[in-house]
This record gives C-alpha cells, sequence and structure tokens, in this order.
C-alpha cells in the first residue's frame, strides 16, 4: 500500500490487499489463497479499510473494474467501493 499526497489531494494505493474489491471489501474476513498468512492479511485489510473510510481518502485497486478507484464506506460488517464519477473533460 501507497499513500500518495499533493497538496490537499490523497490518494490510497492498495495494490492487492483486497485481490478484488468485489469480494474482499465487501467480505474482508474472506481469504484468497494468495493470503500467505490469512490471519495477518485479515487484520490488514480491516485496518486499511478502516482508515480508508475514515479519511475518506480516495483508493485504487489493481484488480478493479473500471474506473477502479473511488472512495471506500463502511457497510454492515464489511465495506463498499463506491466509484469515483466518470466523465469526459469539458
Amino acid at each position: 500500500m501507497f499513500l500518495l499526497e499533493a497538496g490537499p489531494g490523497r490518494l490510497m494505493l492498495m495494490s492487492d490487499v483486497t485481490n478484488h474489491p468485489a469480494l474482499f471489501v465487501r467480505n474482508p474476513d474472506w481469504s484468497a489463497v494468495f493470503d500467505m498468512d490469512a490471519d495477518q492479511a485479515r487484520a490488514t485489510r480491516h485496518r486499511l479499510l478502516d482508515r480508508a473510510a475514515a479519511d475518506r481518502v480516495q483508493v485504487a485497486f489493481y484488480h478493479a473494474p473500471f474506473p477502479a478507484t473511488g472512495h471506500v464506506a463502511k457497510s454492515g460488517d464489511g465495506y463498499e467501493l463506491v466509484p469515483v464519477q466518470w466523465g469526459a473533460p469539458t
């Protein structure tokens, strides 16, 4: 994970913290075969998703569908990825 900051802008590059956001953002306690240490992966996932939601920082994931960026919101026992509004520049 990298946190990029420029002026007031912040972007948290979450890499493979969630493997696929549609699954692991919604269900942060799930584990994938790629998690070498499942308990540590779950703890890290919760810590970073909590931080992203609390700070409302823009996030980006490697395996997210287009536009692959947005913010994380708390949703029940998990979270949800709320994508940015995408449109042609005016």
